[in-house]
């Protein structure tokens, strides 16, 4: 058994368990591993060789933070808004003025072709650049408010 806690909404979860591999093209022959609270997929360090090469060399991924942002949250995730990373300031007032801005709570629409996000009712869209630059942290579903 394999225990991974996930890098985005932090819940523990057997990564040998095959969690909707049988819908996926790979059919779970492959490394990764996905959430089943919010559907975030990481590598599965004890399957793949090059991770736990990486992982004795640098440390532990498990370990090591990483700066989620809004584009790395899967569509319909929930997340609060944390910080505009190497962000312009006028960029900022804009999306302040939209609503978007630090602390709030906010939940991804789609990636594709823009990624949008919710936040008060309201549908704001976002360049993938942009939305790489905005980091969030998870929010538990059970206490989001309503958006």
């Amino acid at each position: 058994m394999t225990m991974i806690q996930c890098q985005l909404c932090g819940e523990t979860f057997d990564g040998s368990a095959p969690i909707g591999c049988e819908s996926c093209p790979m059919g779970g022959s492959c490394t990764l591993a996905c959430c089943p609270n919010c559907g975030f997929t990481t590598v599965d360090v004890q399957r793949s060789g090059p991770a736990r090469l990486v992982a004795r060399l640098l440390g532990s991924p498990q370990r090591r933070p990483h700066a989620h942002t809004v584009a790395d949250t899967p569509r319909d995730g929930v997340v609060e808004v944390t910080g505009f990373s190497e962000m312009a300031s006028d960029s900022v007032a804009l999306l302040r003025a939209y609503g978007l801005d630090i602390g709030r709570t906010v939940r991804v629409v789609q990636h594709r072709p823009m990624t949008i996000v919710e936040v008060d009712h309201t549908e704001v869209a976002l360049e993938r650049d942009l939305a790489s630059l905005i980091t969030v942290a998870a929010v538990n579903q059970s206490s989001a408010r309503d958006l």
